[in-house]
């Protein structure tokens, strides 16, 4: 018997875009209500620029959502507040505690950013290269919703060539992912950018031991704890994993296996999460090859498409060493540099000493979602 597939619209998505939106994003809120958030985003870089983020959004007053209409709305105040928030926390010298597209992926160069914290060029195609990556996998959720349908109906030839497709997919993001170095420099993105998409879980070692309170004006708020921005939460991954059977084990073995999977999910937007619990209830294509096989028409596919899987995998691990851990000794070297240089008169005397466990890199190194750097 055929399973009930999910239907996309059913959970704001298409076939076309994927988990993206299908519509432009609006560039601005147009409700004049909201002008006050808009003025801060439009100059975000000069305001960080000049350190005066955290009096700016203190003065800002409290500002209803009863004037947001659409999703689309909603989406673009949620960018507005989660780009305010990161900025407020990461925004001065010492981290604060308390606060209150359609476009081919082919042609990255024609897309733009709505909003960055630094005004660089990195900074955007940074973002730009995950949109990208979002826009070109998203063929793959009908693809594979088709190729479930066709197993139930005992169709092996339909499977196999979805997991074809599949496999030229996986390629095409791969290669999508390694243009981040033709204009993402490594050390501005280490050095300028990462700091403002830290989140504030795992940060006790850049000051943040409790995480943050948000101060909604209700006297009895406690800290909170969240994860930054990261690829980990993208629901597209997700999907790819489930259709395929991939499953995650952790290198710490005291945790749940599925742990830091569905902590992740809890960043997602709320119907794509349960359009992900929904595939999960029949995502089938892992076991439909074990049932059968002796019949190399599936297994060669698949194998394919899981190296190819693990391909795209491995060179993000790449990226990640040469964004960050090869930054961070860089850093490191150079602090340590500038520390015997500050720390020593002209006539050699010691004047004061550093401890390297004052030095936020040496608490260890962290993804951008508060988990350690490789398990993903």
């Amino acid at each position: 018997m055929a399973p009930l597939i999910p239907v996309l619209r059913d959970f704001g998505m298409t076939a076309e875009t994927g988990f993206l939106p299908a519509e432009v994003p609006p560039a601005t809120l147009l409700n004049p209500y909201y002008e006050k958030w808009e003025t801060i985003l439009a100059n975000l870089p000069a305001i960080i620029g000049d350190h005066r983020i955290r009096v700016v959004v203190d003065e800002l007053p409290v500002l209803s959502t009863a004037h947001l209409r659409t999703c689309a709305e909603w989406r673009r105040a949620y960018v507005l507040l989660a780009f305010m928030s990161h900025a407020y926390i990461w925004g001065g010298t010492i981290p604060s505690e308390p606060t209150t597209p359609a476009e081919s992926t082919d042609h990255l160069e024609e897309m733009t950013t709505l909003v960055t914290f630094t005004g660089t060029a990195d900074e955007k195609w940074f973002y730009l290269i995950s949109v990208a990556i979002e826009r070109a996998g998203a063929p793959v959720i009908p693809l594979m919703l088709e190729a479930i349908v066709a197993h139930y109906a005992g169709d092996l030839s339909t499977v196999a060539t979805a997991l074809h497709t599949f496999t030229k997919i996986l390629d095409r993001i791969t290669a999508i992912l390694l243009r981040m170095y033709e204009r993402c420099r490594p050390y501005v993105f280490y050095n300028h950018i990462r700091r403002f998409i830290a989140g504030s879980k795992n940060m006790a070692g850049a000051g943040l031991p409790n995480g943050v309170i948000y101060d909604i004006g209700l006297g009895s708020e406690e800290y909170r704890q969240y994860g930054g921005g990261s690829n980990a939460q993208s629901s597209l991954f997700h999907f790819f994993d489930i259709v395929l059977g991939v499953e995650h084990h952790p290198t710490d073995t005291t945790r749940p296996r599925d742990n830091f999977v569905h902590e992740m999910r809890s960043y997602m937007p709320g119907p794509h999460h349960r359009f992900l619990e929904d595939v999960s209830k029949i995502a089938n294509i892992h076991e439909f090859l074990t049932s059968c096989r002796s019949d190399g028409r599936l297994s060669a596919p698949y194998s394919a498409c899981v190296s190819a899987l693990a391909n795209l995998r491995n060179k993000h691990i790449h990226l990640v060493t040469r964004y960050i851990v090869i930054q961070s000794h860089k850093s490191r070297t150079l602090l340590g540099a500038e520390r015997l240089l500050t720390s020593q008169t002209t006539s050699g005397t010691i004047i004061r000493s550093i401890s390297p466990n004052n030095n936020p890199e040496n608490e260890g190194l962290h993804g951008t979602a508060g988990s350690s750097m490789m398990p993903f």
